[in-house]
């Protein structure tokens, strides 16, 4: 979802990593290049 220019979290994003494996996703940050998650390996993850 796009708020202006900057991309932003939604809990469908959240919903889409759990169904993929990644049941401790967690938002961190999200700017105009993307949005970045940590998916529980505790490695952040760049998403666009």
């Amino acid at each position: 979802m796009w708020w202006g220019s900057l991309r932003v979290h939604t809990p469908e994003w959240c919903e889409y990593f759990t169904r993929n494996g990644y049941p401790a996703v967690q938002p961190l940050a999200a700017g105009a290049e993307g949005a970045i998650y940590r998916l529980g390996d505790g490695r952040p993850r760049f998403w666009r």
